[in-house]
């Protein structure tokens, strides 16, 4: 069965505001009987399109690429969590390669291939924003969202593997680490602020 999600944006975004002028008449037991309908639709809602994208990132073929856009405008009359959940999800979803490739036990995960890391996620992000993108809105920032959570993992693993491995570092090798990081640094900042 199709979904309308497009044709629930405004009416849910009424409902919203209709809510939101009645937030002091909490002692009304009508009104807070309404709002607690209203959160258990939402909380549906919220995790119907969950579903809906998940199905839709299995491949399973059931829900239509329009169908995943237009639940981005419902996400967002939402409550910020399932954004936030979504976002979570889908980010951690595009860095489960990344993660099986740079497993500390694969030799691609010393500081010494830190380079195939970057070159990873410039490719990846290549990618989805010729594949993908489309289906968000701009303003979700996706690409900068994955490659943030993508430092941040990196960050994490290349810790862990370089106090694992401490006896095996030497200067040249940390030195060009830290030249390829600074440059990777320098091209996200570039990319996502636009500034030299």
């Amino acid at each position: 069965r199709a979904r309308q999600y497009r044709e629930l944006v405004h009416p849910l975004q009424a409902i919203m505001e209709v809510l939101q002028h009645f937030e002091c008449y909490k002692d009304i037991g009508e009104l807070n009987s309404l709002r607690e309908q209203v959160q258990v639709v939402r909380d549906q809602l919220g995790g119907q399109i969950l579903t809906d994208f998940k199905d839709f990132f299995a491949n399973r073929g059931s829900v239509p690429p329009k169908t995943i856009a237009e639940a981005c405008a419902v996400v967002d009359v939402l409550e910020p969590k399932v954004k936030q959940e979504l976002l979570t999800w889908f980010i951690d979803m595009q860095l489960q390669e990344y993660q099986v490739l740079f497993a500390a036990d694969e030799e691609s995960a010393w500081v010494g291939c830190v380079e195939r890391r970057y070159a990873w996620l410039k490719k990846h992000l290549l990618a989805f924003e010729e594949s993908r993108a489309a289906l968000f809105p701009q303003r979700w920032r996706l690409s900068e969202r994955t490659a943030h959570r993508f430092c941040v993992v990196t960050r994490e693993e290349l810790s862990k593997i370089l106090a694992a491995r401490r006896d095996e570092l030497d200067v040249k090798l940390l030195l060009y680490a830290i030249q390829k990081t600074h440059n990777f640094e320098l091209l996200l900042h570039k990319r996502f602020l636009g500034a030299e």
